[in-house]
């Protein structure tokens, strides 16, 4: 319910997984001060603290921009009711919390929306390389794990178009 303060903030952070392809640590992390908000990117530390940069969508945009109007414009963008920002464990609750809500029986978790966005980005043409700058991957063999529901989908591909 993005009617609620709550609510969208919890609308926020699924869409801002999903859209950033983003770790949970990387996630808890993002202050307010980290977001560009004309180029739609933010600032996070990855792994091996190296800096990068990821983007978000319209959707994110939007969420964003009505989440922030009721919430002070200094530090962390994720905060829990202590005004602190929240914890690993306090965002993988959130998100199994909002998944048994909407009746999602799967598993899932921050890590699974970050796998979701590379595999969708695979599926709709993104070659492997630009994947790996966006998650962040120093090596290209680490991203080569989301490659194997995109085989399967070339696989079909290839069984559907290429007739001989």
């Amino acid at each position: 319910d993005t009617k609620t303060d709550e609510g969208l903030e919890r609308r926020l952070l699924i869409e801002m997984f999903y859209s950033t392809g983003c770790r949970v640590g990387e996630m808890v992390n993002v202050k307010i001060s980290d977001i560009d908000f004309s180029s739609k990117t933010i600032k996070v530390m990855g792994k091996g603290s190296k800096e990068r940069i990821v983007y978000y969508g319209d959707y994110a945009s939007k969420y964003l921009e009505d989440y922030l109007k009721n919430k002070d414009k200094k530090g962390y963008l994720f905060t829990n009711k202590r005004g602190e920002k929240l914890t690993i464990e306090e965002v993988e609750y959130i998100v199994r919390d909002i998944m048994k809500h909407i009746s999602i029986k799967t598993h899932v978790t921050p890590h699974t929306l970050r796998h979701t966005f590379a595999t969708h980005l695979l599926n709709n043409g993104a070659d492997i390389r630009t994947v790996q700058e966006l998650l962040g991957h120093a090596n290209l063999s680490t991203t080569g794990i989301y490659t194997h529901v995109s085989s399967d989908r070339l696989k079909d591909v290839y069984f559907k178009t290429f007739k001989r």
